[in-house]
């Protein structure tokens, strides 16, 4: 019995071990990790985006591929790559953001890790699916172009809204010609024509004020012709005026130009009114002239120029006239007779009530003769309520006498001379909600009325009232009337017909991309900022955008436009204690020589969340960046962060902001106190933040990417040799350029190198390429995506650049013009070709999770989108240059070409998630958004 103990007891034993062994047991997981991050230590749970690599580290895995089941948050993954230790698999798209399980299933049984990753998003846009983004900029506010010419009414005017720049328009031909920068978002402005020291050109100087207070004076120089000559930077304007939270003052010139009168609601002190003093303004003071701050009994609800230097206002139940320069307090305007007020006239029809308050008033002034003496007939148009009833009056100060209509509530007025050059009597439009009104005199008056509203003209869909300021403005001898809607459009009306002329043109055409993730308050949002694009061959012809657009893509999809009227070089977001901050550039036309300066635009735009009660986002106030510089972009890749909550795979967790100054790139950490000094309050001065770390780039670079983990920077910069920019195919010769750096940007291509920089190297090493670089990216595996136009002789069959090595192997495909996707290495030893094909000749850009390359490009006389699939290798992660990238989809976008030239092409981006992908089309004033 003992000798028969002894091996049923080692048989025991050894089935034990056997139970033990990877080939009897269920599959083992140790680590899941992304490919070509193995060597570190991975987050739990693993942040992962549909569609990349990831490594599952265990054992008992089987042999062959096609026994081991891997599924990923219920769904089943694709099984890339195996070994007795390491399965490669792509991630699934799953339903839902969050924890996703991860079970192995080989079959001798499965493991479940419960809550192994975090899913993120899509990784990239699923399909074509697309929907359009309005470029336009809304619009709220017009502002005639004072002092207007003998007739009485400007031939210009200006309009405000969601941009820090006004528009400057011309609504006899309903259009606009030029911005003009302010450095702010007013809700208030008033502009004036000043004779230029160099005639004929006059400067059209724009005052504004923004909600809160902050103050600002625009320039745009024009000449006889109407011609844009140049723009000048916003001069930021230090105010004494202190106003009420969330109240939006008022400024206006007086109809001589020579006088500017201010309003606004004083937290302590309630309505108030003053002189400013002019003087002080170009040396950027906003101040009242001694002891012209006077009080007002009721809030101001709408005024207008009277006279020469004066302003005629309503408030409450009253009209008052204050005189620029007094120092007495407003006194209330008379009839010619000088006994009755004008406010005692303002019955209510035969009821004869008296007015209960005003709603708001306009003014205006004609010479009807030049004389001498000149004879001048002036009125003014009233809208009140009186007996229960609402009101319009038309007030003929020359002929003393007052006219009446009861209509609908109007909040807006403009009055209108007829017949326009010589008035032997005044109409009114009037703006109720969604329409427009005509008020002329009845042929047949009574005593209840003397007026009738004989014609409408709908405004817009939306049963909204215009602004008491702002609304409506005549101009061009009294032809015009221009209006804004309750849609925030402008259109000019013609007042004989009470027709419109239509919408004025103000949309601008949109190239580069950047995105950022804001912080606003307690929410988190996507922001695209859209560089403006060149779409004329000279720098006079219209531009009615700003440098940049931003696009929020979250709610409304709101939009508003910073940086000037120029062209954008980038954007980054920087979060102060509260709120958040857009940190900008842009190149922009100064007085001197009207040439060109770097970074001109720089400025810092605060944001905060809603404050008052109708706002979305509360914008706390823009501040120009003295010795700003010339380029700003952020990183870690945005290919390689997952947004604001999730892990930095290749970087820094805190993305640092870079800043080019000339061929030096500074390095600004935002987890240190840095940030302060770059979104700090008060005045900005970049050159006095001293940057964390500073990289030699050996150019100016047109724009810089940033190599995954900000191993490496690569810079592309302007072609120099102005032959070789002549002779550059597709592009205009530069010839009246010189050293306009801003004509150089839009007429010259890049040089046909790229600029390899590396923290810590002592200088920059240049790769010489076959031809200009179009785009450039970095890859998620590391080095950097490059387009490359093919040569001009490269027909179908041909090679991409003749007897360049690069390419060899690819031969031009037929549909135009041929392009080539390379791929850079960060050291710069090897540059190779991924595809040569029509249409890969623009920017370029990765999806968040490596999986496409998306191009913009020209070829058959489209514009086109491809999107390039790329094949990475299992072990790293990084593009494996031995399998050449395929196109899965192409879309035309829309025409390449115009009547003078080429449209330029757009720009591409994704959302952090990979969820949403942003492209401009240029040519067609069109941001699309692909979901």
């Amino acid at each position: 019995m003992r000798r028969a103990l002894v091996p049923a007891l080692a048989l025991a034993l050894s089935c034990a071990r056997d139970l033990e062994m990877p080939s009897s047991s269920p599959p083992q997981i140790d680590a899941v990790q992304l490919v070509g991050l193995e060597a570190q230590a991975p987050p739990v749970p693993l942040p992962v985006l549909a569609g990349e690599l990831v490594a599952v580290r265990g054992g008992g895995f089987p042999a062959d591929p096609a026994l081991l089941e891997v599924q990923i948050g219920g769904v089943d993954a694709q099984v890339l790559d195996l070994a007795a230790t390491r399965a490669v698999v792509r991630i699934p798209t799953l339903a839902a953001l969050g924890p996703a399980d991860l079970t192995v299933r080989a079959p001798v049984g499965f493991r479940t890790q419960t809550g192994a990753f975090r899913y993120d998003g899509d990784g990239q846009p699923s399909g074509q699916t697309k929907s359009d983004v309005s470029t336009s900029v809304a619009l709220g506010f017009v502002s005639p172009v004072l002092p207007p010419p003998a007739s009485g009414f400007p031939n210009l005017a200006v309009a405000i809204g969601a941009a820090d720049s006004a528009l400057l328009v011309v609504p006899s031909a309903g259009l606009a010609i030029t911005t003009v920068p302010l450095g702010l978002v007013p809700t208030s402005a008033t502009a004036r024509a000043v004779l230029d020291p160099t005639p004929p050109y006059v400067d059209v100087q724009v005052l504004a004020a923004a909600r809160g207070g902050e103050v600002s004076l625009g320039t745009a120089v024009i000449d006889s012709t109407g011609a844009v000559v140049r723009r000048v930077p916003a001069l930021p304007l230090t105010s004494s005026v202190s106003v009420k939270a969330c109240t939006s003052p008022e400024v206006m010139f007086t109809a001589s130009g020579t006088g500017a009168i201010a309003q606004w609601v004083n937290a302590t002190t309630g309505q108030r009114i003053a002189s400013i003093d002019l003087t002080q303004v170009g040396s950027g003071q906003y101040t009242p002239v001694s002891g012209t701050n006077r009080s007002v009994p009721a809030t101001i609800v709408g005024w207008a120029p009277w006279g020469a230097s004066s302003v005629a206002f309503a408030a409450g139940a009253e009209i008052y006239t204050y005189a620029a320069g007094s120092t007495s307090d407003p006194v209330p305007l008379l009839m010619p007779n000088g006994v009755q007020t004008v406010s005692s006239q303002l019955t209510g029809g035969c009821g004869g009530a008296a007015p209960a308050f005003i709603y708001t008033l306009a003014a205006a002034s004609v010479t009807v003769s030049p004389g001498p003496p000149p004879v001048v007939s002036t009125a003014l148009a009233v809208s009140y309520n009186a007996g229960g009833s609402d009101w319009v009056a038309i007030v003929d100060m020359t002929a003393g006498t007052v006219k009446r209509a009861r209509v609908p509530t109007a909040t807006s007025l403009a009055l209108v001379p007829d017949p326009p050059f010589a008035p032997t009597s005044w109409n009114a439009l009037a703006a109720g909600a969604s329409n427009l009104y005509r008020i002329v005199p009845l042929t047949s008056p009574d005593a209840c009325a003397t007026l009738v509203a004989d014609a409408a003209l709908p405004l817009s869909p939306t049963a909204a009232f215009l602004p008491t300021f702002g609304g409506m403005a005549t101009v061009s001898d009294g032809t015009r009337v221009l209006a804004t809607t309750q849609d925030f459009d402008i259109v000019t009306i013609l007042p004989p017909s009470l027709t419109s002329a239509g919408s004025v043109l103000r949309v601008a055409s949109y190239g580069g991309l950047e995105l950022q993730q804001a912080q606003i308050g307690d929410v988190a949002t996507p922001i695209v900022v859209a560089e403006h694009a060149l779409t004329s061959s000279t720098l006079e012809a219209l531009d009615t955008g700003s440098a940049l657009l931003a696009v929020s893509l979250a709610g409304d999809q709101g939009s508003i436009a910073l940086g000037g009227s120029a062209y954008g070089r980038g954007a980054v977001w920087v979060e102060p204690a509260a709120g958040g901050a857009l940190a900008y550039t842009g190149d922009l036309p100064i007085a001197t020589g009207g040439t060109a300066a770097s970074g001109a635009a720089a400025a810092v735009t605060g944001f905060t969340a809603p404050i008052c009660p109708d706002e979305t986002v509360h914008i706390a106030g823009s501040r120009p960046i003295a010795s700003g510089p010339d380029l700003v972009t952020q990183g870690p890749a945005r290919s390689g962060q997952l947004g604001p909550d999730g892990v930095a795979r290749w970087g820094p967790a805190s993305s640092p902001v870079y800043a080019a100054r000339g061929p030096t790139l500074d390095v600004y950490d935002l987890a240190t106190a840095q940030l302060t000094c770059l979104a700090g309050t008060g005045s900005l001065d970049w050159s006095g933040c001293a940057p964390d770390a500073t990289i030699p780039l050996g150019v100016p670079p047109l724009d810089v990417a940033l190599a995954v983990g900000d191993r490496a920077v690569a810079a592309r910069t302007l072609e120099t040799d102005l032959t070789a920019c002549t002779q550059a195919t597709g592009f205009a010769a530069p010839t009246s350029c010189g050293t306009d750096l801003l004509c150089l940007r839009a007429s010259c291509p890049p040089a046909k190198t790229l600029q390899l920089s590396r923290p810590g190297a002592a200088a920059a090493s240049t790769v010489t390429l076959p031809t200009r670089p179009a785009g450039l990216a970095a890859d998620v595996g590391g080095g950097f995506l490059v387009t490359l136009p093919c040569f001009a002789t490269a027909t179908p069959g041909a090679t991409c650049f003749g007897a360049s090595p690069v390419c060899s192997g690819f031969l031009a495909g037929a549909g135009g013009t041929n392009g080539a996707l390379v791929l850079v290495a960060e050291d710069g030893s090897a540059v190779t070709c991924l595809a040569v094909m029509p249409g890969l000749n623009g920017p370029v850009e990765i999806t968040p999770n490596g999986a496409e390359a998306w191009v913009i490009g020209h070829a058959a006389g489209l514009q086109l989108l491809s999107r390039m699939e790329l094949q990475r290798r299992t072990d790293d992660g990084a593009i494996d240059p031995s399998r050449p990238a395929v196109r899965g989809a192409v879309e035309a976008l829309g025409p390449a070409t115009k009547a003078t030239g080429a449209f330029p092409i757009g720009g591409v981006a994704f959302t952090p998630d990979g969820g949403t992908g942003i492209v401009t089309v240029p040519g067609q004033f069109q941001i699309l958004l692909y979901q």
